[in-house]
């Protein structure tokens, strides 16, 4: 871990105290489950800004750049409160190593919007520990730029980006820009749903998504699952900035827009695809779930 909070707690007397941390260097990690910034939980009197102007670069893989303490990759914490968090990424995390995640966002209270998330996956092939037996070590694959989950324990949750700037790089290869994890759980027997959050794609500050480089890649994977015999999860994005993959005059291939699976997904924008076998949506169902995207 490079920078990292604790988990804090306070009362009434620190209300309004400042916690930063900031990279305005060189991070560089070789290591393997490296994570360069971990955010723990704090007081609600509390402020925790993590940002990065410097340069970061992530070459193991599975590696993480921003871990946040309350997410389900270490253990979920319904107890921590994070409404006064802020994650600014003026400049990028570079993410070169396999099955990595530049950003784990999960929300309980925290306000996504206030945040800026920059992250790019791929623009260098993999070195140090960055390539897993099978996979190809000149690409970065199996990435994820930002994992969203949007869940609220106390009301309904709604994950709002509005600041980022996501990319794919040359050496990018079956990886994903965002993906969407459900929270919603759906009884397939009774067929009701029990609605916990939603993420959102604003397009206030970012109008389109753009892919100029990779290949075999995903815009926003939509992921549902089956939870037990009875419950499945389904998750609930809403994409407002238009997406285009690709140029008439510079074509990315075998990449799509949406992959939508047991989830709802709700477009606003335009899609646009130029590359061979790049396509705008793949939709399905998980075993009875809904699969929709409108």
């Amino acid at each position: 871990v490079g920078l990292a909070f604790d988990t804090f707690s306070g009362n009434a007397s620190t209300k309004g105290e400042r916690l930063i941390l900031g990279n305005d260097g060189k991070m560089e990690f070789r290591a393997p489950a490296s994570t360069a910034f971990h955010m723990g939980g704090v007081n609600l009197n509390k402020y925790q800004t993590v940002y990065n102007r410097g340069l970061v670069d992530m070459y193991g893989s599975d590696s993480i750049g921003i871990k946040m303490a309350n997410s389900s990759l270490n253990g979920y914490t319904p107890s921590i409160n994070l409404i006064n968090t802020k994650i600014l990424m003026e400049t990028p995390i570079n993410m070169h190593g396999d099955k990595s995640i530049g950003a784990y966002i999960t929300l309980h209270m925290m306000k996504a919007e206030d945040s800026i998330f920059k992250i790019n996956i791929g623009t260098e092939g993999n070195s140090y520990g960055g390539n897993i037996d099978g996979n190809n070590p000149d690409y970065v694959e199996n990435s994820v730029g930002m994992y969203l989950r949007a869940v609220n324990t106390d009301s309904y949750a709604n994950l709002i980006l509005k600041d980022y700037d996501i990319k794919l790089g040359d050496k990018a290869r079956e990886s994903v820009l965002f993906f969407n994890e459900g929270t919603n759980s759906y009884n397939r027997v009774s067929g009701t749903y029990n609605y916990k959050g939603e993420s959102t794609l604003d397009n206030s500050m970012v109008q389109s998504i753009n892919v100029d480089a990779g290949e075999d890649n995903m815009v926003i994977y939509n992921s549902g699952s089956i939870i037990n015999s009875e419950y499945s999860s389904v998750p609930i994005i809403n994409i407002k900035p238009d997406i285009k993959i690709g140029t008439e005059s510079k074509p990315v291939d075998g990449t799509i827009a949406i992959y939508n699976t047991g989830g709802i997904a709700h477009l606003t924008g335009d899609i646009e695809t130029y590359g061979e076998s790049s396509h705008a949506v793949y939709n399905d169902s998980v075993s009875k779930v809904v699969g929709t995207v409108t």
